[in-house]
């Protein structure tokens, strides 16, 4: 069974990776559900396991699924969702229209994506979805860091962006 919390519960690998870059040059956020995903799967780059920062250790170790993930490539905007869903499974729903949001499934995590109408910026997250309509939000940014938002009463989604979310299994 996959135990997609504990990277993320303090002293997690992906929580201290991520609180060692600060803003404004903090980790990207497709770079934060990236290791997330690799660590979640067992791929521990040996720096990292020694308490080394660096994202390039990381990237090493699948650099075809990285580029995938951190979307390097502007005409796939929705690869990091792809490459999610070819390492830990799940199931994608897109709104393109950015009126009818997929819903979180409660219970699960969840990989995220949304994007301006015209492409011109995007952010990618996780999210756990609880019975009781709470939400754990963890993502990051160059700008504004690390966050870790547990026991939110509503899913904080930017309305009008077009999104896509990878419900993954509970396997």
């Amino acid at each position: 069974m996959l135990d997609y919390a504990a990277p993320l519960d303090p002293g997690g690998i992906v929580r201290e990776q991520a609180l060692a870059y600060i803003a404004p040059s903090a980790m990207p956020c497709c770079s934060l559900v990236a290791i997330w995903a690799l660590t979640v799967v067992g791929r521990i780059p040996p720096e990292a396991d020694a308490g080394i920062v660096s994202l390039s250790s990381w990237s090493r170790l699948e650099l075809a699924w990285w580029r995938m993930a951190n979307i390097w490539d502007a005409k796939a905007c929705w690869s990091s969702l792809i490459a999610h869903q070819q390492m830990l499974g799940g199931r994608l729903a897109l709104d393109l229209t950015g009126s009818e949001p997929p819903r979180l499934t409660p219970g699960r995590w969840h990989v995220v994506q949304d994007w301006e109408q015209d492409y011109s910026a995007g952010h990618t997250y996780i999210v756990f979805a609880r019975a009781d309509r709470t939400h754990r939000l963890v993502q990051s940014s160059k700008a504004r860091g690390y966050r870790d938002h547990d026991g939110l009463t509503s899913w904080p989604r930017k309305p009008g962006r077009m999104l896509g979310v990878l419900t993954l299994s509970t396997l």
